[in-house]
């Protein structure tokens, strides 16, 4: 692909590519210092469990919804075919007055009146089936679920969009934090600060205490609709900011909990790290069959 000075890409064939799947190859200049832990987390976090089910009429405003037909060139049954609880013969009847229609070509109050009828055939989809990452070994892991809603500007429908929040804690580990969406490292900057031996999360328009002791902790959320607070797509996490917090906190009493009762509560933190660090090498001895 080369990028042309007015904005366009040309594709250039350069040989046969034998090989199942895409690869994607990208050439940069020396002098540019490559850090590819972006890509490097979002293979690592490509796991789990993935939403299954298609787009809810639930998820679109009023103004998003018609500005979705506008963008299709297709008959507006193509396009119905598409939500969740829609297909099969539930289209039909859902598009009785929209037949051999262009998508294109239906007015805002059309497209109004389409949104109600999708909702009508169709249920809110539950938080749980968005899908997770899960349990990572060595973390403590807690997930919640919830929803926000999005105020439509024009019409009659306001968006109601899902989520979930995943958190890991880890005491044993040097104090830090990884924010994912959707699995994916986000372009957006976000930090954790200590202040009396307890963490801070600021960034993405939150700033919150935690309550919890210096850990490393990674928090991933996902959501069919991420609301950004720039152009370059930082992700706006105070729609979140509730279930975030309780969700890490929830996270560090379960990573607390990996130690025993009797033991976490004398130790002071410098030796809870200590003691799981030398338990975790203790555990790699045994499996070699090398105890020393």
């Amino acid at each position: 692909m080369i990028i042309q000075p007015d904005g366009k890409t040309l594709a250039e064939v350069i040989g046969d590519y034998n090989e199942e799947g895409a690869l994607i190859e990208v050439y940069l200049g020396k002098s540019i210092e490559s850090d590819l832990s972006w890509a490097q987390n979002a293979i690592k976090f490509s796991c789990g469990d993935y939403y299954k089910g298609k787009t809810s009429g639930y998820w679109y405003t009023s103004e998003a919804f018609y500005e979705l037909l506008q963008g299709h060139d297709g008959n507006v049954r193509d396009i119905i075919n598409q939500f969740d609880g829609c297909s099969g013969t539930k289209t039909g009847t859902i598009i009785l007055d929209f037949k051999n229609r262009k998508s294109n070509t239906v007015s805002f109050e059309e497209a109004d009146k389409l949104l109600s009828i999708i909702r009508v055939n169709s249920k809110r989809v539950n938080p749980v089936r968005l899908g997770q990452i899960g349990e990572i070994d060595g973390y403590g892991y807690y997930k919640s679920t919830g929803k926000f809603d999005l105020n439509t500007a024009k019409g009659n429908h306001n968006a109601e969009i899902p989520f979930a929040v995943e958190a890991w804690v880890d005491y044993s580990q040097k104090k830090g934090l990884t924010v994912l969406v959707n699995k994916t490292p986000i372009t957006g900057d976000m930090w954790v600060t200590e202040s009396k031996n307890k963490l801070s999360i600021y960034g993405c328009n939150i700033y919150e205490d935690l309550g919890i002791k210096k850990a490393n902790v990674i928090l991933n959320t996902i959501t069919p609709y991420m609301p950004i607070t720039s152009d370059g797509k930082a992700p706006d996490m105070s729609k979140f900011v509730t279930e975030i917090v309780e969700t890490i906190q929830k996270a560090g009493r379960r990573a607390k909990k990996l130690l025993p009762i009797a033991v976490a509560k004398s130790l002071s933190q410098k030796d809870i790290i200590t003691l799981q660090r030398n338990i975790y090498k203790y555990n790699r001895h045994y499996e070699s069959g090398v105890l020393n």
